[in-house]
């Protein structure tokens, strides 16, 4: 019995002294504010799926017109975590939760509880969760741009341009074969140094339209041609 109490003290201890699985919690955005989504449905269970390449299974979501609607992100003890995601996403309306796990440091010492003395390695865990809820409508192109960060002028050799950091499958850009890290620098005779020139000519764009595109893709400029959907 000793043990089985030491086990569950010394866990509560290493994970949080008085914060539960919701307080790492950080939302991006909340669904009751958002339009044009598909949220929880009350009695409906979300899918919840474990990763071991997050970032490429976070883009795998997103390009099917999902949107991240909050994280979770903490160091912990070995833990199932399934539940309390669930239950997170009951809170926030997600359908969709994608999970990683990644083991950080075994961490030793002595507990002592009276005349008892037992010493512990308990192994400690970086967890991070993505919510997602999905979208009911494309965006005009099938695209989501972002700025160029340190790292992208760093590899790609350029400061200007928007980059690609999802593309909608079945969308117009799908077929046109752009992809992730593609870096747009023009459309039509619009320059495109950042994602706010992206925007600025965004609602200008209508539904037919051919527009001409140019990207950079591994150092060399290529110039395609797509419909506006």
């Amino acid at each position: 019995m000793k043990k089985i109490w030491f086990s569950i003290i010394i866990s509560t201890i290493l994970f949080s002294s008085c914060e539960t699985f919701s307080n790492f919690y950080k939302s991006w955005y909340d669904v009751n504010e958002l339009k044009n989504i598909i949220v929880l449905q009350e009695g409906e269970e979300p899918k919840i799926f474990r990763s071991s390449n997050i970032d490429d299974d976070v883009n795998e979501i997103l390009s099917n017109n999902y949107i991240i609607i909050g994280t979770t992100s903490f160091n912990g003890p070995d833990d199932n975590i399934t539940n309390s995601i669930k239950e997170q996403c009951r809170k926030n309306g997600a359908t969709i939760a994608l999970y990683g796990k990644e083991y950080t440091d075994t961490r030793s010492g002595i507990y002592r509880s009276g005349n008892y003395y037992s010493s512990y390695n308990i192994r400690r865990y970086d967890y991070t969760v993505y919510y997602f809820v999905q979208r009911t409508f494309l965006p005009a192109l099938g695209w989501r741009l972002a700025n160029l960060n340190n790292e992208d002028r760093r590899v790609f050799q350029r400061n200007t341009g928007a980059i690609v950091f999802v593309v909608l499958k079945n969308t117009s850009v799908f077929y046109a074969n752009i992809v992730r890290n593609d870096i747009i620098v023009r459309i039509n005779e619009h320059i495109i140094n950042n994602v706010d020139d992206y925007w600025d000519i965004y609602d200008k764009l209508i539904t037919g339209d051919i527009i001409e595109v140019e990207y950079i893709r591994n150092n060399r400029s290529n110039i395609i041609k797509i419909k506006v959907e």
